[in-house]
């Protein structure tokens, strides 16, 4: 991990954001089994960090708890971590405070109440606070972002700051056919603004581009 280190800072990002992400090594067996690994990428530098063996894809939440505890108060400059749903985990989270670190991940319905508190919080969202449209590989993207503040007090999840939602609508150019989907996420972070909230999302995605 050093030598990763070493490298964000030559490529003068630093560390910043590092996604946590878990996947199956297409064809690597291990004691009979495949192997699984979580993986952890610097956003900024496009670094992996480090790599740590799982058992299985719901043991993904307690190797990064360890990861933080015993690794992340190392690093020099690490102040936010990312991740899917899975990730969205009371005890990792409590994890990543309590280390004085922050958490941005995505909410789905592995927390049933939390969910339909943010979905009813943005039942009605008005104007969205940010706005993005791209085009490429022959889509349009557009994308809309709220963050509130609301259920900080509200919820029992550790550290809980920000809820966010994001609106992406995925029109195909040739067919001019249009996919809608909503996105959730929680974080510690507080005063988080919409166009960040959305960079780091994006920026977790990107994990599967250049690291998969």
């Amino acid at each position: 991990m050093r030598f990763a280190l070493e490298l964000a800072l030559r490529r003068n990002c630093g560390v910043g954001v590092v996604a946590m992400d878990g996947k199956t090594m297409g064809g690597v067996w291990e004691g009979g089994e495949q192997l699984r690994v979580l993986h952890l990428f610097s956003q900024a530098s496009a670094v992996a960090l480090d790599q740590v063996a799982v058992k299985g894809h719901l043991d993904g939440p307690r190797a990064a708890q360890a990861w933080i505890e015993q690794v992340a108060g190392r690093i020099e400059g690490l102040k936010v971590l990312t991740g899917d749903a899975l990730y969205a985990d009371a005890d990792l989270c409590q994890a990543i405070v309590d280390q004085g670190k922050d958490y941005l991940v995505k909410l789905k319905k592995n927390w049933p109440q939390l969910h339909r508190d943010v979905e009813l919080l943005f039942s009605d969202p008005g104007p969205p606070e940010h706005s993005t449209v791209c085009q490429g590989h022959g889509r349009r993207e557009g994308r809309e972002v709220w963050v509130s503040e609301e259920l900080a007090t509200y919820t029992g999840f550790p550290g809980l700051a920000s809820v966010i939602r994001v609106h992406q609508v995925v029109r195909n150019n040739l067919t001019s056919r249009e996919r809608n989907s909503v996105q959730y996420g929680v974080s510690s972070l507080s005063d988080l603004a919409p166009d960040r909230a959305l960079a780091l999302l994006r920026g977790h995605w990107e994990i599967e581009n250049r690291l998969f």
